[in-house]
């Protein structure tokens, strides 16, 4: 039995954290029902108010409106963001300064954050209560395209320092979980009773969500596949990393349910979430404008970040945007592919990138995926001359490694290539996965 309703248990949160996740979340129930007009319309507004507060607040972009010769007055359109130079992390920190509101200490709730540094350039950026509520209220939302049932639990695989904890953050957490019917176990190190614990849990909730890291789920499906265990649970959210057709196939095969992906990155947060119609995943439009470039690199505007604005900021992932309408009726716009971060590439003999894709689509051609079960691949480029090739699956035949071979010097030029078959590949310090790993730098 439920002890405290949804709506109680999120407004006793809010109360405590200082944010308005509920208020939030009810308006975002609304407007998931707008035409494409209206969500234009709406994006428009908040577009203004962000320019006002920049141009007011903010050197940098009141500099660019300036040179524009925008003013608040004059933003008639959603195009006018095309007058705003696109940036990225290395130009912020360039002139950080000046990205900083001159109001700051008026604005609500304002706490520093930093990215995970994954391109080398590590970024201290604030965001503020009204931002942090609006995300979770797109968070509490997709929930609800899952399916949660809160008498069921949300069990959660996540990255959080568990060993170090303080007593303060026990009990902090310990009653969020108890808030949110939720269970959180460790996603940095999986073992026998962290599995024992989840299969217990499942037992006892058969209707329970589960969420974690793509390839973290990816090994738990697997070591519960080796042990003879399948469930039939409501839904699994997966997060952080990008979801592959065979990643979720394996899944699928264990959990017997939907798998609902999503799209965030840290500056912006909650960007785009898979409905279940699983035909692509819904921008919050609500909360960002998205663009793409022609090579195919997201341009993200935060509509809600008044304490560090981003606009028009480029954060190094590609995605591909689907032309279709979702079957849900939602009129969001869709993004059809996550293909991951535009430097996760090897580079060839002759100097052009390869992105990881292209070993991915390369697996499943050749129908190793399939037939060898595969689970994880990982790409280590030694030198322009030479890559590792690791691929956790059943036993590779030798004919499979030359065939990979074969193909690869095809592609980056007669290089040495060594196709490894192992038990596993570990993930990094942050829990994270990378499919590649460079030492090289392009030389173009």
């Amino acid at each position: 039995m439920v002890l405290i309703n949804k709506k109680i248990r999120y407004q006793v949160e809010d109360v405590l954290s200082g944010k308005n996740v509920w208020g939030k979340y009810v308006f975002l129930k609304e407007s998931e029902t707008w035409d494409k007009s209206r969500i234009e319309e709406y994006q428009l507004t908040k577009l203004r108010q962000l320019l006002e507060h920049c141009y007011n607040n903010v050197p940098a972009y009141r500099g660019f409106m300036k040179q524009s010769g925008l003013n608040p007055d004059n933003i008639t359109s959603l195009e006018t963001l095309k007058q705003f130079p696109i940036i990225d992390k290395q130009y912020i920190l360039n002139h950080y300064n000046d990205f900083i509101p001159t109001n700051i200490s008026k604005i609500k709730g304002v706490k520093s954050s930093k990215t995970s540094g994954s391109t080398g350039l590590i970024l201290k950026y604030f965001n503020d209560s009204n931002c942090r509520s609006v995300v979770w209220g797109s968070f509490l939302r997709f929930q609800d395209w899952m399916g949660r049932d809160f008498n069921n639990r949300y069990i959660v695989f996540r990255g959080r320092n568990f060993i170090n904890e303080s007593i303060f953050s026990k009990l902090k957490n310990g009653f969020v979980d108890y808030l949110e019917h939720s269970k959180t176990l460790d996603s940095y190190n999986l073992q026998d009773k962290d599995i024992e614990v989840l299969v217990n849990l499942l037992k006892k909730n058969p209707k329970a969500i589960l969420r974690g890291y793509v390839l973290n789920i990816v090994d738990i499906a697997s070591i519960l596949k080796n042990k003879g265990l399948s469930y039939s649970i409501q839904a699994v959210s997966t997060t952080a990393e990008p979801l592959l057709d065979f990643h979720r196939k394996i899944i699928q095969d264990t959990f017997n349910c939907g798998v609902f992906d999503q799209y965030g990155c840290g500056e912006i947060e909650g960007v785009a979430y898979e409905c279940n119609q699983h035909k692509g995943l819904h921008v919050t439009e609500e909360h960002v404008i998205l663009e793409t470039d022609n090579n195919d690199e997201l341009i993200l505007t935060d509509l809600d970040n008044f304490s560090f604005p981003f606009i028009r900021y480029k954060n190094g992932d590609k995605v591909l945007l689907s032309k279709n309408k979702c079957t849900c009726g939602r009129d969001s716009k869709l993004i059809d592919k996550i293909i991951g971060r535009s430097s996760d590439n090897v580079i060839g003999l002759n100097g052009n990138p390869v992105h990881w894709g292209y070993f991915h689509h390369l697996l499943i051609y050749t129908n190793i995926a399939t037939n060898r079960n595969l689970q994880k691949f990982q790409i280590i480029q030694k030198s322009l001359s030479e890559i590792v090739v690791n691929i956790q699956s059943d036993p590779l035949s030798e004919n499979d490694k030359n065939i990979l071979i074969d193909e690869i010097k095809a592609k980056l030029g007669e290089i040495h290539v060594v196709v490894n078959n192992v038990e596993n590949i570990p993930h990094s310090e942050t829990g994270k996965f990378k499919a590649i790993i460079s030492y090289v730098t392009n030389p173009q």
